[in-house]
């Protein structure tokens, strides 16, 4: 069995490369597409408005967009992709914990 500790330094590594991924897709579309950049409020650095805008993005069916280089919709699919399974992952903490 998974000790607790364990399970839970690996949700931690699980949500920091999910904030990475997230974090520079959001970066990228700054440079590829400034208008929904603009239009979702985000802003360089670090602010509340940049968490926002990646959950609306990632929950965009229209995103990524056909123009975006492929490495930006690559990030977008796999930062998706992480939020999806997320659940799982806090499943499997939880039950780690609690065995």
């Amino acid at each position: 069995m998974i000790s607790p500790g364990l399970a839970i330094s690996a949700a931690a590594v699980y949500a920091a490369i999910y904030y990475l991924i997230a974090r520079s897709a959001l970066n990228d579309l700054a440079s590829v597409d400034p208008d929904y950049y603009a239009y979702l409020g985000a802003q360089r650095g670090t602010s509340a408005n940049n968490s926002t805008a990646i959950i609306e993005i990632l929950f965009d069916t229209e995103c990524p967009k056909p123009f975006y280089p492929v490495a930006t919709r690559r990030k977008l699919s796999l930062a998706r992709w992480l939020l999806w399974l997320s659940p799982i992952v806090l499943i499997a903490v939880v039950l780690a914990i609690i065995a």
